[in-house]
């Protein structure tokens, strides 16, 4: 089933409708959500293994299925073991998965339902990614770095190998 979901991932936007909206699946071993765990893991100081250990359990998981509210792109058991996307976002992902703009606000959904996992809740300031709504798209450094938008430059810099001729 991992193999099928990864498939859709990687096939034409046309995907078949089982795998398009799944409901209640585990999607955490699909490369592009480990990914996104690992910036989030990066961003919060602790690894999927640490939270899930604080919370009393054995892994720490991504799901997509129903969300609470009307206009939930996605919630976390706080402090918990699991956040959930909707299934409305998870469509997107699969539709958009070449825009930049769309992989960085799913980055930031996930670093931010990672941040409710940890313990922590909202903030009143809307550059912060624990912002209630939706927060600026540079609000992680790492989210901003993975995915660079048209325009932006990235901050990478070439190595370079030591000169043999002087």
């Amino acid at each position: 089933m991992v193999l099928a979901v990864v498939t859709a991932l990687l096939a034409p936007a046309a995907a078949s409708a089982d795998l398009a909206r799944p409901s209640d699946r585990d999607v955490t071993p699909i490369p592009i959500v480990q990914r996104f765990l690992s910036i989030a893991a990066e961003y919060w100081h602790e690894t999927p293994a640490q939270v899930a250990a604080a919370n009393g359990c054995a892994t720490y998981t991504v799901e997509v299925g129903p969300t609470a509210g009307v206009a939930n792109e996605g919630e976390a058991m706080q402090p918990g073991c699991w956040q959930r996307w909707s299934p409305a976002v998870w469509d997107q992902l699969l539709e958009e998965r070449g825009n930049p703009e769309d992989l960085r606000a799913d980055c930031l959904l996930t670093v931010h339902e990672y941040g409710h996992s940890t313990g922590r809740g909202h903030v009143d300031d809307p550059a912060n990614v624990m912002y209630a709504q939706r927060t600026s798209l540079s609000a992680v450094p790492g989210c901003t770095r993975a995915f660079p938008l048209p325009g932006e430059h990235s901050r990478r810099r070439l190595r370079r190998s030591p000169s043999t001729t002087r």
